[in-house]
């Protein structure tokens, strides 16, 4: 196996990359984000044994979550929730999320969530002080996907 050096110009950039939603079968690109993280879990139930004084885990399942950050210039999520609120129709989506900074040769890394779904909204937002009107979306997901993988 061969082996790299790593070099800091071959870090990666957060900024560099995309992202985009699929909702209901269309693709939303997702420009005006400033911030998409997320994370998976996993859940574990202790494994106790006689003669052993350590108490061990063992992975019984895993859950998803993470947050969207975006400048507030769209009303697609907030439709999603009126949707939900007034007919009971809640709406999951899936996520791509590629970071690829074109000065490294690490090349692209895409990943996909699925199973995706808003746990709250802002739903309305006026301030007096100056400032960006931005808009914290966090949610859950249970299922992903590497599309691509980093160069080793």
């Amino acid at each position: 196996m061969e082996t790299r050096e790593f070099k800091q110009e071959e870090a990666i950039n957060a900024k560099e990359g995309k992202a985009f939603v699929t909702i209901g079968g269309r693709n939303y690109d997702l420009f005006y984000a400033t911030k998409i993280e997320s994370k998976m879990s996993k859940n574990k139930e202790d494994v106790k044994a006689i003669g052993k004084r350590s108490v061990g885990k063992k992975a019984t399942s895993w859950s998803g979550s993470g947050t969207l950050t975006i400048h507030a210039v769209t009303s697609l999520f907030k439709e999603m929730f009126v949707n939900y609120a007034n007919g009971g129709v809640d709406q999951y989506f899936s996520m791509q999320l590629t970071n690829e900074d074109p000065t490294t040769s690490w090349g692209p890394e895409t990943k996909v969530l699925t199973g995706c779904n808003f746990d709250e909204i802002d739903f309305a937002n006026l301030d007096s002080d100056d400032g960006l009107l931005e808009q914290e979306l966090p949610f859950t997901y249970d299922g992903v996907e590497l599309l691509e993988k980093f160069k080793s």
